[in-house]
């Protein structure tokens, strides 16, 4: 699945199980690190499931220090390669090693929407 930027990646996240997200620090209607953040609160079972791409080698939002303490970084220009090795150490820290999630609840409720300012409303 694709999405062009951050919201609809949320979106696709709330909507569906992923066992891995792939996606770039700078996005359009937020970045990478703004869905990190928000897709962990509606779906805490993919920390550590995160490969994020940057062109800069040390970007400089605070985030990001808690970010690379669970989750996975390539830098631009990287190789295919290095980006399915990334997708296959996420398989490997599975704790049954298949690289799987669990299945998915029914319905998921993160208790909350973003408004248009990244803010929490109540939902």
């Amino acid at each position: 699945m694709t999405a062009t930027n951050g919201v609809e990646g949320l979106e696709a996240v709330r909507a569906q199980r992923f066992d891995a997200v792939i996606t770039d620090l700078n996005m359009p209607e937020r970045g990478g690190l703004w869905l990190w953040e928000h897709a962990l609160a509606v779906r805490p079972e993919l920390r550590g499931r995160f490969v994020l791409i940057s062109s800069e080698a040390r970007p400089g939002e605070q985030s990001m220090g808690l970010f690379l303490e669970s989750e996975h970084f390539v830098v631009k220009p990287f190789s295919l390669e290095g980006l399915l090795d990334q997708a296959e150490e996420i398989g490997r820290r599975a704790p049954d090693h298949t690289g799987v999630l669990p299945p998915m609840p029914g319905q998921v409720q993160p208790g909350f929407q973003d408004n248009h300012q990244g803010e929490r409303d109540e939902g």
